[in-house]
């Protein structure tokens, strides 16, 4: 299905965020979806999730853009970064300064469905090869980098 029929009616909307959440699903990861606070008659948003990695993108009825965006992002703070080779097997451009951002743009919503499960599952594979104690580590130091930014706020508007 092309963007403009996907985003056309809410019935569509509705379709097309099941096939999304069915994809998605099928990887294991996290889904999640949510009206806009502004528009929610006419504007779905979809969030996945795997470890600290997630992918978010939205359908808008009044959207002119004719593609189906993806958004892939970590945790604010966390260290954990997009595998370098990602981008280069599926077609999704990775921030090259830090590689903790990427956005990819498909023009059917098959494309969207297939590419994002591939995305995540290799996500997924790529997140598992931490060892539990690697994990807990990367977990601390965001915590610990969220607890110094709030204390810096905090020094800052007292």
């Amino acid at each position: 299905m092309d963007h403009k029929t996907a985003i056309k009616t809410k019935a569509n909307r509705a379709r097309s965020i099941k096939a999304i959440g069915a994809a998605i699903e099928a990887t294991g990861a996290t889904f999640t979806t949510e009206a806009a606070y502004y528009n929610p008659d006419k504007e779905i948003r979809w969030r996945a999730k795997v470890g600290p990695y997630s992918v978010h993108g939205e359908l808008c009825a009044g959207s002119n853009v004719g593609a189906f965006g993806a958004h892939w992002c970590t945790d604010t703070y966390h260290p954990a970064t997009f595998p370098r080779a990602f981008g280069c097997r599926h077609g999704v451009s990775v921030n090259q300064f830090h590689y903790g951002k990427a956005t990819a743009f498909y023009d059917t919503l098959e494309q969207l469905c297939e590419s994002v499960a591939a995305c995540l599952a290799e996500i997924a594979e790529h997140w598992s090869c931490f060892s539990e104690a690697e994990r807990f580590a990367m977990d601390s130091i965001a915590e610990t980098k969220k607890a110094r930014t709030r204390a810096a706020f905090a020094q800052v508007a007292a």
